[in-house]
């Protein structure tokens, strides 16, 4: 079981649409909510799907980044790039998928909400985020097989 931070500022900060509540902020599982509305173990188990893949995509990055760092002198900033690819590849691929899905399939009303649905990561989320013991058989990068499903 993965530790929640509720009633988290980092969630208020980042989460301001009133839709979303609960993110994994870098690893950690922050949401809106009080201790006093805990969240299930369904959403838990979502947040936890993304922790790993964080892991997993920043620790290559990371490795990476400390090569090309040492090779060409380029001090602590791929380091921090790493940090960030996560993220970087998470909402470059929201915005092809959303521009796909506004342009070619016409869902200007509903775009956001498919693209978001249709992200690798959330892919693997949603289909195993009411499995309790998902964690600890999944295989590691295993949401590499939804890519490119816009």
């Amino acid at each position: 079981m993965r530790k929640v931070f509720y009633n988290s500022i980092a969630a208020w900060l980042l989460l301001w649409l009133k839709r979303f509540e609960t993110a994994m902020i870098f690893g950690f599982i922050c949401t809106k909510r009080k201790r006093t509305d805990p969240l299930v173990s369904k959403e838990i188990n979502h947040e936890a799907i993304h922790v790993e893949q964080y892991m997993e995509v920043t620790t290559v990055s990371v490795c990476i980044a400390l090569v090309l760092s040492l090779a060409f002198s380029w001090g602590i900033w791929p380091l921090i790039i790493a940090l960030l690819s996560y993220y970087i590849i998470y909402f470059v691929e929201a915005a092809i998928s959303w521009s796909y899905n506004t342009v070619v399939a016409k869902l200007s009303d509903n775009a956001l909400a498919v693209s978001y649905h249709n992200s690798m990561f959330e892919m693997e989320a949603y289909e195993h985020d009411t499995e309790s013991d998902y964690i600890s058989r999944r295989q590691a990068f295993c949401w590499i097989k939804y890519f490119g499903k816009v």
